[in-house]
């Protein structure tokens, strides 16, 4: 019985992409339908394999179907194959898990400084809003990505990531090996990044899936290399009620035959009462959360509802999401839906009626308003009011035109007050957090001004907060500008305060619900101007555009606002310090906010007010808004209490969740006591 899946490494469409990054999570005893470039790859019954079979979809050896397996681990690939352009990028970190070995491929034959191609697929959808991005700035936001789930065990920086050049027979002029020699260097050169790297491998994928000696050596390696990774991983061996992966088994039945979700009140009929008894609610959202954190299904309590929404099928969920926020239009569609579907494209605005045709087109209307919350959920769009009174949705991650002129002021048009930058220790913004502080920020805009004020492009926004007080963001490869400005520069207004204070809690927020942005580490930072920032040492020239004396956003110095005085060791002549004057506003607002902390006594990891405006809060409200924030916050604190979760170990869901085989250890649910050593496993190949 012997299957290769070396499919992932000879795609056809690897031919004109430059980047593509696969995940690889661990699935002991449990195989499941793989998805390769869209096909699906049947996988045989779990009770009908041996599990050394697992094993030969990545190894050399033939299978001994004399052995005696039952005692052996395995892990079986799930490829989920996403949409390759840059506007899907919001979409894919939401399915990405901690728990999994990736592995980032990247053609060989392309130049690391080259500009980056397109991304294949169907390039009609929308224009890639980072076509000013060089290969090297790619593979660089990928491996971002994959940092910002970072956790650590044993001194192990995790997850790993395995680097493999594609197309080593079209390098002519170069050996592979010193191509990948150049691209580790950069790696080295950004430490936090470099943690991640668990190997490094050169691949001919012409020679992907031959028969027994003339396949490349280099892919066995890799196959054997993923394996000796995972198997390292630390929950590979995590106990797991054996009941709960029965109920795992019926799912993945389930989404075979078509069945892609499932209300939540069935979900526990259909599936969970027909392997285990049920003694409390409690149980089901408990398996609930648990297959959630395994990536086996998407789940999301939804407060306004006890019928939540199962969704049984991830792949296929991704799918549809995509498929509604698509601006390619079909021939048979009316001119009213494509005009919508250009109003989406250019404005980032989701008209209901395009929603609706969406959805019906789609054959999931019954599902429309889950669907909608879980896009709100994931912070992909935002609903405010218009002046017809008909609700609007607002996609941010759908925009990719850039403004024409600057929509901020510059330093020198405001004598007021400086702009501020958002830093990352990673020096690249994540994946995915511009577009969703937009919608945060968006929520909050829309309680003091209406939506057709608000500007938002592909990088940047424009928020009215009052009549004469403004507030910009503007997001660079390696940071995001936050200004507040006036129209008037008569001083503060008291909105620096506020948005500061907003801008915390909503990146909290952002990390606490968000998996892969666990790890984010960000500074409140001042732009330096009396030295020449970042630049090679050798050449004096700016390290992202090769240019002398560079005054890109990019390529300044940053110094963290709270390191008073703003000194720059770098600066040459009798100019040391910043002046403050500029940043006065600022310096104040982090002051009232740390004093406010103190004086509440509660720190700045509770829900900001997005969240609340949201689920239909009333914006003129503001005891309602505080009765329902203080239930979050008690309602967060029990869970919270309840919940046994260890350091080293994230979570996918917006909630922690008990870890299994410590409180339940087959008492409640498997009522034979008897558990087996299980992980989750999925792939996921983003291109």
């Amino acid at each position: 019985m012997r299957r290769r899946l070396t499919n992932q490494l000879s795609d056809e469409n690897t031919t004109e992409e430059a980047i593509e990054l696969t995940a690889v999570t661990q699935n002991t005893k449990q195989p499941a339908s793989v998805q390769v470039d869209g096909n699906i790859v049947p996988s045989p019954a779990s009770r009908e394999v041996d599990v050394e079979t697992l094993d030969d979809n990545f190894g050399d050896d033939e299978v001994d179907s004399s052995r005696d397996n039952s005692a052996d681990d395995g892990i079986w690939p799930v490829i989920w194959d996403f949409a390759g352009q840059a506007v899907y990028r919001a979409i894919h970190p939401i399915f990405m898990s901690p728990e999994a070995v990736y592995v980032l491929a990247f053609d060989l034959s392309k130049k690391l400084f080259d500009k980056a191609g397109g991304n294949g697929g169907d390039t009609r959808s929308v224009p890639n809003p980072d076509s000013e991005d060089s290969n090297l700035d790619h593979i660089m936001r990928w491996m971002d990505m994959v940092h910002s789930m970072k956790y650590s065990t044993d001194g192990e920086t995790l997850p790993p990531v395995i680097l493999v050049g594609t197309h080593a027979d079209c390098v002519k002029a170069e050996d592979p090996e010193s191509i990948m020699d150049s691209l580790y260097n950069r790696f080295c050169q950004n430490k936090v990044l470099c943690e991640h790297v668990a190997g490094r491998i050169a691949v001919d994928n012409t020679r992907a899936g031959k028969a027994l000696g003339h396949e490349d050596p280099q892919i066995a390696r890799l196959r054997r290399q993923i394996l000796e990774v995972a198997n390292k991983m630390p929950h590979t061996k995590k106990e797991v009620p054996l009941q709960w992966l029965y109920i795992e088994s019926k799912i993945q039945d389930k989404a075979k035959s078509g069945v892609h979700y499932i209300p939540k009140p069935s979900f526990k009929e259909e599936i969970v009462e027909k392997v285990c008894k049920i003694q409390d609610a409690d149980d089901v959202e408990q398996i609930l959360h648990f297959l959630h954190d395994r990536g086996t299904i998407i789940y999301h309590e939804h407060a306004n509802s006890s019928d939540g929404l199962v969704v049984l099928d991830p792949q296929w969920l991704v799918n549809v999401l995509c498929k509604i926020i698509t601006v390619v239009p079909s021939r048979e569609e009316s001119i009213n839906v494509r005009s919508h579907r250009k109003q989406l494209q250019e404005k980032g605005i989701l008209a209901k009626e395009l929603l609706h045709h969406a959805c019906r087109e789609l054959g999931v209307d019954q599902i429309e308003q889950s669907l909608l919350f879980l896009m709100e959920k994931f912070n992909l769009l935002f609903r405010c009011p218009s002046k017809d009174k008909h609700p609007i949705y607002l996609v941010p991650c759908m925009l990719t035109a850039r403004p024409g002129k600057e929509i901020i002021p510059t330093a020198n048009d405001d004598a007021s007050s400086s702009p501020v930058y958002l830093t990352f220790k990673t020096e690249y913004v994540p994946i995915g957090l511009f577009s969703r502080l937009v919608v945060l920020f968006g929520l909050w805009a829309a309680t003091k001004s209406s939506c057709e004020q608000q500007q938002i492009f592909a990088n940047a926004a424009r928020f009215i907060l009052d009549d004469k007080n403004f507030l910009g963001l503007v997001c660079f490869k390696s940071v995001i500008k936050l200004h507040v400005w006036s129209q008037d520069n008569y001083g503060d207004s008291g909105f620096h305060s506020e948005v500061f204070s907003y801008l915390v809690r909503s990146l909290e927020t952002m990390r606490e619900e968000c998996h892969w942005l666990r790890s984010l580490s960000w500074e409140l930072s001042v732009q330096c101007r009396l030295c020449p920032g970042k630049i090679d040492s050798s050449t004096r020239n700016c390290i992202w555009h090769d240019t002398n004396g560079c005054m890109h956003d990019d390529c300044a110095h940053y110094i963290p606002l709270k390191t008073r005085p703003y000194y720059c060791p770098k600066a040459k002549g009798r100019d040391l310090f910043l002046s403050e004057d500029k940043f006065d506003f600022w310096i104040q607002a982090v002051g009232n906010n740390n004093i406010q902390e103190e004086t509440a006594g509660q720190s700045t990891l509770s829900s900001p007010e997005p969240l609340l405006i949201a689920s239909g809060g009333d914006k003129n409200n503001d005891q309602q808004r505080d009765e329902a924030a203080t239930k979050d916050d008690t309602a967060k604190e029990e869970k919270k209490n309840k919940a046994e979760q260890p350091p080293s170990q994230p979570r996918r869901g917006p909630e922690a969740v008990e870890e299994p085989g410590t409180r339940y250890n087959g008492e409640r649910c498997d009522g034979s006591g008897e558990t087996i050593m299980s992980s989750c496993h999925s792939a996921i190949k983003l291109q």
